[in-house]
């Protein structure tokens, strides 16, 4: 169970903060396939050319339920009491079910409104793409997941082998009318002679009137040649009605623009004097930056080597602790999997005045930490929805995470002591004596560690 709300790529029992940051090219294709490969290249309005007059109506000659059984659902029912099956830019309803142990069945309307549905665009006149029926229009349809009447994540059909590097993603798909498209059509990117990228994407669509279900597969591992220059990477995705086999219904709770802010807690004031901080006189003013989106949480000033900075007690959590921990799993204990949370991802230093946040003008990051002979110790600031306990253990490639957290609703701070030989952590709300804020670069310059990275070659809970 403990993995199975993530995405195939991501690391299995990382920490928060690398899980969270973590996003790989497959990610972000698994993520944005539809509305690249579908609405933006596919479904796009209508070209100048377009009849109108003859664009149908619509009707169903397909699916008409969808069932879904979401694996290992029983574990959601806490989190999930009902799901809503949605399309369009405004989260026009559909059709909506109640969420029983992860079963539930969409009885799927004949019809989708005029205005949900996207016409082909300039993709009809692509030479290498044969589209039999270039008036048709579509829509893409979505699984929402609600607990308490409040979203809370999606419902989403995908697999990956992780043997091969493929994968694949499901799409519940409405047209109003027959559609085939075939051909290939591929982008390549050879400004950089030395080594060019290209992207190669073969569509085999055969849809009735009405709902089917849509495919994107893609291989994660690119083919690699050599040319006289330098490099070549193609990598192979494919657009297609045919079921590939081995996808299963999970459950994200990543969709984070569903998610309003959470007043929790009281405001947190983080205050430093950075050890030799007067040399860094070109800083001029402080950001904390969240994990997901890079989103400033505060902003201050820094003079005479430190700064000040308020936490807000009002945050934007975009992910909860059953997406983070899976339902706990071995041996590893959540109290509330429906806590949501947020992460300070860093904090950095700018020797811009005022105006845009630039990232030419960033001096470096602040460290409040220490070191000792074998270990180095980071703070970590995780605001939480609502009250929560940690406790237990689990694995990643660095070694063995212990959790001893006690988190409280709002901003904690939470230590990191890193064993420097063997990577094994722990992650506490216990306060460690000693920390002292410092400049990235010479936390990272410090005796014994220094040599310890020197050693490993990586810099542990970082």
């Amino acid at each position: 169970m403990k993995n199975q709300i993530k995405t195939a790529s991501e690391p299995k029992n990382s920490n928060l903060t690398s899980t969270l940051a973590h996003e790989t090219r497959k990610n972000i294709l698994i993520k944005a396939c539809f509305a690249l490969f579908l609405t933006g290249l596919i479904f796009n309005g209508c070209s100048n050319d377009c009849d109108l007059e003859h664009v149908v109506t619509g009707g169903n000659d397909g699916i008409r339920e969808l069932v879904v059984s979401v694996e290992n659902g029983r574990n959601f029912n806490s989190m999930i009491d009902e799901v809503k099956l949605m399309v369009g830019e405004s989260d026009e309803v559909v059709a909506t079910a109640n969420y029983n142990n992860g079963n539930f069945t969409f009885t799927l309307p004949a019809t989708v409104a005029a205005g949900h549905l996207w016409g082909i665009g300039w993709f009809s006149s692509s030479e290498d793409i044969t589209i039999n029926n270039p008036n048709a229009q579509g829509a893409e349809a979505y699984i929402v997941a609600f607990k308490d009447g409040n979203p809370v994540g999606r419902i989403i059909y995908r697999g990956y082998d992780e043997n091969t590097g493929v994968g694949s993603s499901g799409y519940l798909t409405y047209v109003n009318d027959a559609l085939t498209i075939t051909g290939i059509r591929a982008w390549t990117n050879n400004r950089d002679i030395t080594d060019i990228r290209e992207e190669i994407l073969t569509f085999s669509i055969n849809a009735k009137r009405g709902w089917s279900m849509w495919y994107y597969i893609w291989d994660d591992e690119a083919t690699i040649t050599e040319t006289a220059t330098g490099t070549k990477r193609v990598w192979k995705e494919e657009q297609t009605t045919n079921d590939p086999g081995g996808l299963k219904w999970t459950v994200e709770f990543r969709d984070n623009y569903y998610w309003d802010g959470v007043v929790a807690g009281n405001n947190m004031t983080i205050t430093a004097q950075v050890e030799n901080g007067n040399a860094y006189n070109n800083i001029r003013r402080v950001r904390a930056n969240e994990t997901y989106r890079g989103r400033a949480v505060a902003v201050g000033t820094y003079s005479n080597g430190g700064f000040s900075l308020t936490l807000p007690n009002k945050a934007y959590p975009e992910a909860n602790f059953g997406w983070m921990f899976g339902g706990g799993g071995g041996n590893l204990n959540v109290s509330n999997e429906n806590a949501r949370f947020e992460v300070i991802n860093s904090i950095d230093g700018y020797s811009s005045g005022s105006g845009a946040w630039h990232w030419d003008h960033r001096v470096g990051s602040f460290i409040h930490g220490k070191v000792e002979a074998n270990s180095a110790t980071y703070v970590k600031y995780i605001f939480t929805s609502a009250d929560v306990n940690i406790t237990g253990s689990v694995s990643d490639w660095h070694g063995n995470i212990v959790y001893n957290m006690h988190l409280r609703a709002g901003w904690n701070t939470v230590f990191e002591t890193v064993d420097l030989n063997s990577g094994n952590r722990t992650m506490s709300t216990t306060p460690v004596s000693g920390l002292r804020w410092y400049i990235e670069n010479d936390f990272n310059n410090l005796p014994s560690f220094s040599v310890k990275r020197l050693t490993n070659g990586r810099i542990f809970g970082k």
